[in-house]
């Protein structure tokens, strides 16, 4: 299964890419800490550029919902309402780079709550829209072992989490008044 790893950025450490490649063969997300403005954004474009990934930004907010995370309600043309999904359900998809920007700034819960089962193992996920399933390629493949074509598991609202999607989370580091980083957080 992925871990996640967190690293700190400070003004008198050089940048740790050279072990981020590492921990990308290894399956591993990561989690950049450093103050506002030290460039980690600049960083994981760099790691993306250098191992070929198109990136997926999520810029993350307080009043985002777990929802928000994976799939947001938007209306058509005709005044329907459908679902859309977000860089980061795009990103996992098509097996490349979701970034998380300020991570640290998701009201306690969720990043758990909505990524837990797709950061800690890319097991099956419940997509908001209420049809929609991610299923790891191991499902994937044991649905299709059942008789399942991929159209049909299409047509079912089932999708395939891409063995090369992996996880960027940029924050800034806990501190006492905002005790982000928690075990649980630290764990997926």
């Amino acid at each position: 299964p992925p871990h996640y790893h967190q690293h700190l950025l400070t003004p008198h450490a050089s940048p740790p890419l050279p072990a981020r490649p590492q921990d990308h063969a290894l399956g591993c997300d990561c989690c950049l800490l450093a103050p506002r403005g030290a460039g980690k954004s600049t960083l994981v474009q760099k790691f993306a550029s250098l191992l070929g990934y198109s990136s997926y930004t999520v810029f993350c907010h307080q009043d985002m919902s777990s929802h928000d995370l994976l799939q947001r309600r938007t209306t058509d043309a005709e005044g329907s309402t459908r679902w859309q999904d977000s860089p980061l359900l795009l990103a996992a998809v098509n097996g490349q780079l979701g970034i998380l920007d300020g991570a640290h700034r998701l009201a306690p819960g969720t990043l758990t709550g909505a990524l837990g089962p797709l950061l800690s193992d890319r097991s099956s996920l419940s997509l908001p829209d209420g049809v929609g399933r991610l299923v790891c390629s191991a499902q994937w493949s044991a649905l299709q072992c059942k008789g399942l074509t991929a159209e049909e598991l299409t047509t079912r609202g089932v999708r395939r989490v891409h063995p090369s999607f992996r996880v960027i989370a940029c924050a800034e580091p806990p501190t006492n008044f905002e005790p982000w980083l928690t075990d649980e957080v630290h764990h997926k």
